[in-house]
């Protein structure tokens, strides 16, 4: 039996994560294609808990008018009649329809050339500029929550989605070591649950593990198949590794990359726009490239380790999607270290805290 929510039909599932299940959809009456999201969400967490970040996500995304971010069309709850007609959803369960980007996202999309990528850069800058003015941080910025449009779509260009973890300024983490997001991505005070610390810099760190994924081929802290444990210490401690471009680059984008992923949030850049100015240009001078060096797979390195839910810090899903985590607020006072395959994975949040640089008076 087909399912109609609003006035739109429901079509096959063309994506899940741990939070939500996406559909192909169609407004029967104007005929546009749309993206439906239902929620779904880890069965650790209450669905009361689970409506609440997803009503957040519309709130959050519907008064964010801007061409680099995905648009919401409707929203509304699964109703009883609906449940009843079909078992997998359950009543008051929250969904909306949204742009339809029929270009897939950033995750599985090889840029070849600086001018390409620099005006793909310029879009989400702005787009990011945008939402922090409006005091939305995103916090789950990587390459799987950038959509892309084709021309034939609505709105041509690429967005920014997956607004689910967004803060707004009102907005408070009540308990101290709780930490969303998805590691290859997360900033340090983010991996620590230092919601005070929380700010556009926050993002903007996100955005620079975005942006050497999108030259290199892998996110800065990727070493081959490195585990949870291993990925949340260098976010924390480590530089960025050397840098190998996939295709040629100016000279300056290094230096660029390398002050967003600066440990301390004081020595970032201040704002997406403060990263933009600083953004080299086009015609900027090009720094040596050997279109030799080896190959990378390009999606090898987000797809790691699924972790079950009674870790200290848990990953409800793969990295790439949609690289959920939680600190355990029950498990902080245990000693106890989870291990797969006789491989320590995860240290205590104590732990953890250990290796995060010194505050500066």
């Amino acid at each position: 039996m087909s399912l109609r929510l609003g006035a739109f039909q429901v079509g096959e599932e063309i994506g899940r994560g741990g939070m939500a299940r996406v559909y192909a959809g169609l407004h029967e009456r104007l005929g546009t294609e749309v993206a439906i999201k239902i929620m779904a969400g880890p069965a650790r967490e209450s669905t009361e808990v689970r409506s609440r970040r997803f009503a957040k996500e519309i709130e959050a995304v519907a008064r964010l008018q801007h061409p680099g971010v995905v648009m919401i069309y409707d929203h509304g709850i699964i109703d009883a009649e609906t449940a009843a007609l079909h078992p997998k959803l359950q009543r008051g369960i929250p969904w909306f329809a949204m742009e339809y980007c029929s270009g897939g996202n950033l995750a599985t999309h090889q840029f070849e050339n600086w001018v390409d990528l620099r005006n793909a850069l310029v879009t989400l800058l702005d787009a990011l500029a945008y939402t922090h003015a409006f005091g939305v941080l995103h916090r789950d910025l990587k390459p799987a929550n950038v959509l892309i449009s084709d021309a034939d779509d609505v709105r041509h260009g690429i967005k920014l989605a997956d607004f689910g973890l967004a803060l707004g300024e009102e907005d408070e983490v009540t308990a101290v070591h709780s930490s969303l997001g998805t590691p290859h991505y997360m900033a340090p005070e983010q991996v620590l649950g230092h919601w005070r610390d929380f700010d556009a810099s926050t993002d903007l760190y996100a955005f620079g593990c975005m942006v050497w994924r999108l030259v290199t081929g892998r996110p800065p802290f990727a070493q081959g198949d490195a585990v949870l444990t291993q990925i949340l210490t260098s976010q924390l401690r480590d530089t960025p590794p050397r840098f190998f471009p996939l295709f040629a680059v100016p000279d300056t984008l290094e230096g660029w990359l390398r002050r967003l992923l600066q440990k301390v949030p004081l020595q970032r850049f201040r704002s997406a726009a403060d990263a933009m100015a600083a953004l080299p240009d086009e015609d900027a001078p090009m720094a040596p490239f050997d279109d030799l060096q080896e190959s990378v797979n390009i999606t090898a390195f987000e797809n790691t380790v699924v972790l079950p839910d009674d870790a200290t810090v848990v990953v409800e899903q793969t990295f790439n999607d949609p690289g959920f985590m939680t600190w355990d607020e029950d498990a902080l006072s245990q000693d106890g270290v989870f291990r797969r395959n006789d491989q320590s994975l995860v240290t205590t949040t104590t732990d953890i805290d250990k290796l995060m640089p010194a505050r500066s008076a």
